[in-house]
């Protein structure tokens, strides 16, 4: 295999790619220093490292390389400053006292489990926006996407008027093993009537008192939900809603909420939007797990959105689901809760996902299909894609992890075995479904350039 070193897909050249990241990560080492001070050279010497490494750098692998060094070097370095300030006081201190965070933030600290990230919630209101005309909105952060979706079942269940015992119905118009998992360990109060693609046909007639939507999500290749067209197929069935429950963790922070929102003002119930603040909001540094549960509610309904967020928030502590101190001093980083650094990140993680799939389809020796909602739905975003193989192709998904692995050692590519998405790099893994037929998921990441180059021409030819 001979790949071209001057110029990938795109009009940058492999340098300018890599010219182009570096100087991302010198802006938000700068940003670091200039919210700790004291700690101006500990963010700097990473970005000297960076630029030492580079010089050294014969092919553009070597560069990349020398990146992905960089942001561990940044992430292990904030990591220890932020909660070296924090981590001074006991989880139960002797009486409630103010912790000054590294970057001058004050922690109300009383029982650790009780704590109020009240600075990263009022990040949302901007990073997410104001809620249109005629709603109330509360952000509520929570440990994980998880421990938000666990909270939002909670609190559909506590606004639940009835108290003769029946179970609330529920559609899961989705296929996250997850959240399937989650809604069976609610089995004794939660009845789920239809769950994928099916529930949009058998399981809205008889009218769920509670809809989990992914707007995007896979299931025998990526379904993509139209909101409209989902609601009219409720039809009358609607009057028994009690909440909707949008779950955006494949599709980043929302951008239409608000037309989502003016599609269900005449249901008058609350909707609740969740997401795992992990996966595309930190930049691909993980520098904390951390779930947002945002709710809206219409300002002619007897709940305003700021009561039910206060809901959730004795919801959060009676189940221990807020994030840590430290956690919540590792999430002052500045481009977390950034809506322009989001809007970047997530972008060139969904276009460089879209462009493999294009590259792909049809284009390939081993596989049958190329899953991603520009190939399955015409439309659509997604931060992986899912390749199955031909039968007849003779490799296995026993063998294929070790093929990928080989064959990106010999191209000389980043492209590593492993789960998730949302990086800056490269990751692939083989997942298998209990019962179900396996596939190979791949995750491309943000990054532009030589090994995105390199993946799309192994796998076309592996």
């Amino acid at each position: 295999m001979n790949i071209s070193p001057q110029r990938f897909r795109g009009p940058l050249t492999y340098d300018e790619a890599i010219a182009g990241e570096v100087c991302e990560l010198s802006n938000l080492a700068s940003a670091l220093s200039e919210r700790v001070e004291r700690a101006r050279s500990v963010f700097q010497e990473p970005i000297d490292l960076l630029n030492s490494d580079l010089k050294r750098a014969i092919w553009p692998r070597d560069a990349e390389a020398a990146l992905e060094k960089c942001v561990a070097r940044l992430r292990h370095r904030w990591l220890n400053v932020s909660s070296s300030s924090v981590n001074q006081s006991f989880r139960t201190p002797t009486a409630p006292k103010l912790i000054k965070t590294s970057t001058g933030q004050l922690i109300s600290s009383g029982y650790e489990r009780e704590l109020q990230p009240v600075a990263l919630e009022t990040r949302c209101r901007s990073f997410f926006g104001s809620p249109p005309e005629g709603w109330t909105a509360d952000h509520v952060v929570l440990s994980s996407g998880q421990a938000a979706m666990n909270a939002a079942l909670h609190l559909v269940q506590s606004l639940d008027p009835r108290r003769e015992g029946a179970s609330l119905s529920f559609a899961h118009v989705g296929a996250y093993f997850e959240t399937t998992e989650l809604l069976d360990l609610f089995s004794s109060c939660i009845k789920v009537t239809a769950r994928g693609w099916d529930a949009i046909d058998r399981g809205l007639a008889d009218g769920p008192h509670c809809l989990v939507i992914e707007p995007v999500f896979f299931e025998d290749g990526f379904k993509k939900i139209e909101l409209k067209d989902l609601i009219r197929k409720l039809g009358h069935a609607a009057d028994k809603l009690r909440a909707v429950i949008f779950d955006d963790t494949l599709c980043g922070a929302p951008q239409h909420s608000g037309q989502d929102l003016r599609e269900l003002t005449d249901l008058l119930l609350p909707v609740i939007r969740v997401n795992s603040g992990l996966k595309l909001f930190q930049g691909g540094f993980e520098l904390a797990n951390v779930g947002i549960l945002t709710v809206y509610s219409p300002v002619s309904a007897r709940l305003q959105a700021s009561d039910i967020g206060a809901g959730v928030r004795k919801i959060r502590s009676l189940i221990g689901s807020g994030p840590t101190m430290a956690e919540t001093a590792a999430l002052e980083a500045p481009w977390f809760l950034s809506r322009p650094h989001t809007d970047r990140f997530q972008a060139n993680v969904f276009a460089n996902n879209a462009l493999l799939a294009s590259a792909l389809a049809g284009k390939t020796k081993s596989f049958a299909s190329i899953a991603h909602p520009t190939v399955d739905c015409g439309s659509g975003v997604s931060p992986f894609c899912v390749l199955t193989l031909k039968k007849s192709s003779g490799r296995t998904y026993e063998n294929i992890e070790q093929t990928i692995g080989a064959e990106a050692r010999l191209l000389d590519v980043l492209f590593e075995q492993g789960g998730s998405f949302g990086f800056r790099g490269h990751r692939y893994e083989v997942v298998r479904p209990e019962g179900k037929t396996p596939f190979l998921r791949v995750a491309v990441g943000s990054r532009v350039g030589w090994s995105l180059e390199g993946i799309i021409q192994l796998l076309r030819l592996i």
